[in-house]
């Protein structure tokens, strides 16, 4: 469940979410929060609190500054030791940037890691996937299946579940209480992403998110 603060988290959790994800510029597609903003929600819920590490909205690929600065927000984020943070980088060839995620991983400290919908813009997502495999502290993976919802890319992402290893993964993008159990008996996912489909008017919605939730459970 993304949330922005707070207040949020803690609608979220009433709601019955299993974890949140934290963003800044939810509108831009999540940044990294502040230092306080990301304090503030570990300390206002009791479910895990998953955080963005994303300096920019530019690109997936970071070098010079870019790269820096993504390492800095990571590093930060996991002082204060959230239980993932949410992060991800891509070469010149739409290629899993390797030697970056090492880096990211590195600055995470042990932390968990989910790779974030940079994965939908790899040029194959397959290969990409067994590459994140590969790496262990690569707790989940976030994608629409490289559709425009998830619904859209379900055999994409029911491809990826049936593999049977590697990061869970997470489909994310146009889920709501109306599509959400036929996508997890599609998909065989078990757990979802989920952000406009839980608010109202742009406002996150206690009642929705209990909604989603009941569905999910009765799916």
């Amino acid at each position: 469940m993304i949330v922005t603060g707070p207040d949020e988290a803690r609608t979220a959790a009433a709601g019955g979410a299993d974890r949140v994800e934290l963003v800044a510029r939810r509108a831009r597609g999540g940044l990294t929060p502040d230092v306080s903003t990301v304090k503030a929600v570990v300390e206002a819920v009791t479910i895990p609190v998953h955080v963005m590490a994303r300096p920019n909205d530019r690109s997936f690929t970071y070098r010079g500054a870019d790269r820096a600065a993504l390492l800095r927000d990571v590093s930060s984020v996991a002082a204060l030791k959230p239980a993932a943070i949410v992060a991800g980088a891509l070469d010149d060839r739409r290629r899993i940037d390797v030697s970056l995620l090492r880096d990211i991983l590195d600055a995470a400290e042990g932390v968990p890691v989910t790779f974030h919908r940079a994965f939908d813009e790899l040029a194959d997502v397959n290969a990409g996937f067994d590459v994140l495999a590969e790496f262990e502290q690569v707790a989940r993976v976030l994608t629409s299946g490289r559709a425009a919802d998830a619904w859209a890319g379900r055999n994409v992402i029911a491809g990826l579940i049936a593999k049977g290893c590697g990061p869970i993964v997470l489909p994310g993008a146009g889920i709501r209480e109306q599509n959400v159990r036929d996508l997890l008996a599609a998909t065989k996912a078990r757990e979802i992403h989920v952000g406009d489909g839980a608010r109202t008017e742009g406002r996150l919605d206690r009642e929705r998110v209990a909604s989603l939730k009941r569905a999910m459970d009765a799916g």
